[in-house]
């Protein structure tokens, strides 16, 4: 079974194998029935919420594209733990995804820079 968004030039896709499907269903209701707080609230804030977490997820993606520079230093425990917490609190509000120490420092540096300077982030200008 390929997905809709495969590069595969072939248009021959074959038979769905439904007992696939079927067991991969149970698999995921077990999942669910294990593990209820992976699946999120229904209703138009959750996707507003999904979308915003994509939307955020291609702008990273975009800057990975930019050239990279390693940066080391230094900070206070206190601040770490705070850090982690933040780190924390990112996992919560998107369920499913991993968030490192450096995905936050990117992210609260952004916001924090983009607030001192300024700058329109839906029109990517100051204003």
């Amino acid at each position: 079974m390929k997905r809709a968004d495969d590069d595969d030039d072939d248009d021959d896709e074959g038979p769905i194998d439904e007992v696939a499907v079927a067991a991969a269903l149970r698999r995921l209701d077990a999942t669910i029935a294990k593990h209820p707080e992976l699946v999120g609230p229904t209703g138009p804030d959750n996707v507003n919420a999904w979308i915003e977490t994509l939307e955020t997820d291609e702008k990273g993606s975009q800057m990975a594209k930019e050239p990279t520079q390693q940066v080391a230093f230094r900070l206070p425990d206190s601040l770490v733990a705070r850090l982690d917490r933040h780190v924390e609190r990112m996992t919560k509000e998107h369920p499913g995804l991993d968030f490192s120490r450096a995905d936050a420092v990117r992210s609260l540096l952004t916001r924090a820079l983009d607030e001192i300077e300024g700058t329109d982030k839906h029109r990517g200008r100051k204003g």
